[in-house]
């Protein structure tokens, strides 16, 4: 990574400690007086600096005119390859001074190194290379070569960088899924993930790493072909054990350490044996430089001696050959070395370390204290063994940050291997599917609460392990566990914009769940996947879900399940004109809910009563139950609540005549929505709003707002509302006949280009 005294832009490297100038390992000719000046603009990058700035910072005690300072910047940007008309670096303010654009802050989600990188200068400079020059890069090697630590290193000097892990992903579905998660790209109506992925990146200059493609090659090779053809400014770089195999990849195969490198990264993990340098490079040699290997035997060195380690390398490391000598020899060799450190361990280190192969992805201490234990391995002893496996190489652990405890992971190889030691997994599975049962549960209580955000980061933490105790339970025949984990993340993939992620999952459970006298517990399920498919435009299907939903909590007397059930079908038969049954189950709702003394129950079910008032014109009405909604969610206090209340208020107050009061209200639903972003809930407001400019006469505006809340919104797969139909026609003949179509369109298109934030300040700030 480049450190404090090194600055990266484009493909120029600024060391200001041997005060050069490179591009890649090529010096570039700067007189020293020009390099202050660049040094000086690039380390204050982003503001501007005025010349009186820069001439006392580079010539503090020596007067020095403008046309000095202006000949030093004319040569900087003829090194740089700079047009001062188009400029990529340096930005001139007309007679104020110099801004440097070149370094932004880094962006993306890329991982934060744990250990400190030892040796391969000359492979990351090539990597880097490979980066600059090819859209497709593919790092191939066998597990434990250094694929994914190398790809992190290589990736430093990228601006911005968006880090896929795939190691956790069983199905080949979900690829594509988790790249959608990772850069937040909600699902898209009307729309395959990939090209919900391709319609979100087409514009974007971004790098995307998909660590770990082996076990799903093909998913990730058409993943990956599909945006590199659909995206001309993205570059993707995969680690894998073998190529991806699609047209334009080009592959780099990692290579294990030199022998110099394999010394330092053995050093670097054991410092104590660093007057021992000769007696420690016959052990890498045995290692055949492979990083996971040599790790593992750094962590023994603490323990043993150089001469006992030697000994102990002798037979695990014997070559087995099978199939490609190149590949498979060296699986073999990490298979061993594996061996040997599981030899090592003691009995309940074993027994421990076998039982948390069972997580996938990463987990933390009081899961692996609810998973582990059994027979001699107590509860009580299990943080202590957890943190040998840690000092032993075994486990990686993540530090802990403020109000987050420290998380912990096998590397994908070392699982794998954990896994078939495992003799006895189902009792270990029982114990995982408990677990998460138990964390499910307990964050869908929290997570429509002012708890909200935080309880969504912890889920998005223990997703993986979330998905693997539902697949758990389904194929060891535990189908009430399945069902209820899957009923408990209802919300959480609702919030998170995973639409089509719940319908797969909810779809493999729901399907052979017997009609009539069947269990009730599939209730919460059901209603889980009527809110996906009311999400995703399926109303055939939502009301089949909340229709068996209502029966099954009905007979399990699940009041908040049947509450929410109730106020959804209320709104799928409001959409389809039957008025009358929606206000009676959307009453039916209200009263459930106060039964069962659910905040947010209440408040979303009284929004859902006075949106249907609305729709019948009873605007009083409506108006009372938004306010008693309104109050509601402000005890909570819950700001997307409250946004709904508000908004459907401003819209009364628009069908009373009342303008003024209406646009407050729509931005007060605005602000709300600003501290808990939602694109669905945004593209609604942003148009609401846009009808009362409108009608105000601020059509320039209303327009463009216009443009904001339709891009949201189809981006979506969202069509307007049925009941909001009429005030968004009246509005838009009110613009065509103030600005003509052709400044209608301009605006509408002004309006479109804007960002969510933008568009959000603009209707809020008027």
């Amino acid at each position: 990574m480049p450190s404090e005294r090194t600055l990266v832009f484009g493909p120029f490297r600024l060391d200001k400690t041997e005060r050069r100038l490179l591009r890649g390992d090529e010096p570039l000719a700067l007189r020293p007086k020009t390099f202050d000046v660049l040094a000086f603009l690039a380390e204050r990058a982003g503001r501007l600096v005025t010349k009186r700035e820069l001439l006392d910072g580079v010539w503090p005690e020596t007067f020095v005119s403008d046309s000095v300072l202006k000949v030093c910047v004319r040569e900087i940007r003829e090194v740089l390859g700079d047009d001062p008309r188009s400029p990529r670096y340096i930005e001139t303010a007309h007679k104020a001074g110099y801004r440097f654009i070149g370094v932004r802050a880094a962006a993306g989600n890329r991982p934060v190194p744990l250990t400190t990188f030892a040796g391969r200068e000359e492979e990351v400079r090539d990597v880097r290379a490979l980066l600059e020059r090819h859209r497709l890069t593919t790092l191939i090697g066998p597990g434990g070569v250094g694929k994914t630590r190398l790809a992190l290193e290589a990736v430093g000097a990228v601006r911005e960088v968006w880090w896929v892990e795939l190691a956790p992903i069983a199905e080949a579905p979900r690829v594509a899924e988790a790249v959608a998660a990772a850069l937040g790209v909600d699902d898209d109506r009307g729309r395959t993930v990939v090209e919900s992925l391709v319609r979100a990146l087409r514009d974007r200059d971004l790098l995307l790493v998909l660590d770990n493609c082996e076990h799903l090659v093909h998913a990730a090779a058409e993943t990956a072909r599909v945006l590199a053809q659909g995206c001309p400014r993205l570059r993707i770089l995969s680690t894998s054990r073998e190529p991806l195999g699609i047209t334009g990849e080009v592959t780099w195969t990692v290579p294990p350490l030199s022998p110099e490198d394999a010394v330092l990264l053995f050093l670097a993990r054991s410092p104590q044996h660093s007057g021992e340098p000769a007696r420690v490079s016959g052990i890498c040699a045995r290692l055949e430089g492979l990083p996971l290997a040599i790790e593992l035997a750094a962590a023994r060195a603490r323990l043993l001696d150089l001469d006992q380690l030697a000994a102990r390398l002798i037979h695990p490391l014997q070559v087995l050959t099978s199939g490609s000598r190149a590949e498979a020899a060296r699986h073999q060799t990490m298979r061993a070395t594996i061996d040997w450190s599981y030899d090592l361990l003691e009995p309940d280190e074993r027994l421990a370390f076998e039982r948390l192969s069972v997580f996938a992805g990463d987990f933390s201490l009081e899961q692996a204290e609810r998973v582990c234990p059994g027979g001699s391995v107590r509860m009580e002893r299990v943080a202590g063994l957890l943190g040998q496996l840690v000092d032993k190489s075994l486990v990686v652990a993540s530090p802990p940050e403020p109000a987050t405890p420290a998380r912990y992971r096998l590397l994908e190889t070392v699982r794998e291997y954990a896994t078939e030691r495992l003799a006895d997994p189902a009792p270990v599975r029982t114990r995982h599917v408990a677990c998460f049962l138990a964390g499910a549960e307990e964050a869908a209580t929290r997570i429509n609460t002012a708890q909200r955000a935080l309880c969504l980061a912890h889920m998005d933490q223990d997703h993986g392990n979330f998905l693997t105790a539902i697949e758990y339970a389904r194929s060891g025949g535990d189908g009430e566990s399945a069902h209820r984990i899957a009923g408990a993340l209802a919300w959480f993939w609702f919030h998170r914009g995973r639409w089509r992620e719940g319908r797969r999952v909810l779809g493999q459970l729901l399907a052979p769940v017997p009609e009539g006298d069947g269990p009730a517990w599939p209730g919460r399920a059901l209603f889980a996947d009527g809110l996906l498919a009311w999400t995703t435009g399926d109303h055939p299907g939502a009301c089949e879900r909340f229709e068996r939903s209502i029966v099954l909590s009905r007979r399990s007397g699940d009041l908040v399940g049947l509450g929410h059930a109730l106020q959804f079908l209320a709104v799928e038969r409001l959409g389809s004109g039957d008025t009358d049954e929606a206000v009676r189950l959307a009453e039916e709702g209200v009263a459930v809910f106060r039964r069962a003394e659910d905040s947010f129950g209440l408040a979303t079910s009284l929004a859902t009563a006075g949106i249907v008032a609305l729709s019948r014109h009873a605007l009083a009405e409506a108006g009372a139950l938004l306010d008693q909604s309104l109050q509601c969610s402000r005890g909570i206090p819950d700001p997307w609540v409250a946004a709904l209340a508000l908004r459907n208020l401003g819209i009364v107050a628009l069908r009373q005549g009342q303008l003024e009061r209406a646009r407050d209200l729509l931005r007060e639903s605005l602000e709300a929505l600003a501290a808990w972003p939602e694109r669905w809930f945004l593209s609604r407001s942003l148009e609401t709003i846009a009808v009362v400019y409108a009608l105000l006469g601020r059509h320039v505006l209303a327009a463009e707002l216009f443009g904001a809340g339709a891009r949201l919104r189809e981006a979506l797969g969202a069509a307007v509302l049925p009941f909001y139909q009429p005030d968004y026609d009246r509005a838009l003949a009110v613009l065509r006949s103030a600005l003509g179509a052709d400044a209608l369109d301009q605006a509408w298109s002004r309006g479109s280009a804007l960002t969510s934030e933008e568009a959000l300040n603009a209707a809020v700030q008027g």
